[in-house]
């Protein structure tokens, strides 16, 4: 016991440790945002969360961190019940994150294409008026292709779904940074996702707004698919940092370590 006590109690700090540096860089990548004015990273439908979204995330991952440390390091059972408490939380957060990554992942690409308006789901309605918005304005609009228009009798292949207003919404969320890193993109012939045509035949799509939505649906499907295996692995990282702290909590009050008794206070704290 007192080998996987201490096994546990490394496991522990390890892994809060690096919480709480990724918790500090959050930060101060929320706080550049905030001082510098520079929002171009964050104008992809974010321009009203750019600043809070680092600095929110990096605060309870560092308050997660501190918390988790000092609970292994005291042997608080106090602070790691809370602890086990906030980490089953966000367990369970990124675990549903993760299903509807993988469950959806096979939408972005698979939009219906042939079916009648009510028969349309709204992820895939949105998923689709999402890639023909990008078309829209990092294609037509630089010449390279027709306007999109919305779609009539029973088709969704090249137009939108959606009323104009919803779809102008959508458009206003592809800022131009996403277009200048859609141009570093080469799909399978090695053309840029997004160019000009008329000097590589395969970039926006050929100037055809449905050929550009499959190629930029691939290319977002492999991306979501990643990430969705990311965050299965951190899932199991917390997995097994839970059932350590329990290790740790589970602890006698009093424990014999290479014949040296550790007392415990009321509140669970080593002294």
């Amino acid at each position: 016991m007192g080998r996987i006590h201490k096994i546990s109690e490394c496991w522990v700090k390890f892994i809060n440790g690096f919480l709480l540096s990724l918790g500090l860089g959050m930060l101060g990548l929320g706080a550049y945002v905030l001082f510098s004015g520079y929002q171009d990273a964050y104008e992809v439908g974010l321009q009203d969360f750019g600043v809070a979204i680092p600095l929110m995330a990096g605060i309870i991952i560092f308050m997660i961190g501190v918390i988790g440390y000092l609970g292994a390091k005291k042997q608080s059972v106090g602070l790691l019940v809370f602890y086990l408490v906030l980490m089953l939380l966000t367990l369970c957060a990124v675990f549903a994150v993760t299903v509807v990554m993988f469950a959806y992942a096979g939408a972005i690409d698979d939009v219906q294409v042939g079916s009648s308006e009510e028969q349309i789901e709204d992820l895939n309605e949105r998923i689709n008026d999402f890639q023909v918005a990008v078309f829209d304005v990092c294609c037509a609009e630089e010449g390279f292709g027709p306007a999109v228009l919305p779609c009539t009798g029973n088709t969704t292949d090249g137009c939108y779904v959606g009323s104009e207003d919803s779809f102008d919404s959508l458009k206003k969320a592809v800022s131009q940074t996403l277009c200048q890193s859609l141009e570093k993109v080469e799909i399978d012939n090695g053309a840029p996702l997004v160019g000009d045509p008329n000097a590589t035949s395969a970039s926006c799509g050929g100037g055809d707004a449905a050929t550009f939505a499959d190629e930029l649906g691939e290319y977002l499907e492999d991306r979501v698919v990643i990430a969705a295996y990311i965050l299965a692995c951190v899932c199991g990282l917390l997995f097994i940092t839970m059932i350590f702290s329990i290790f740790l909590m589970c602890k006698k009050e009093d424990e014999y370590d290479s014949g040296t008794v550790q007392a415990y206070d009321a509140s669970g704290t080593k002294y």
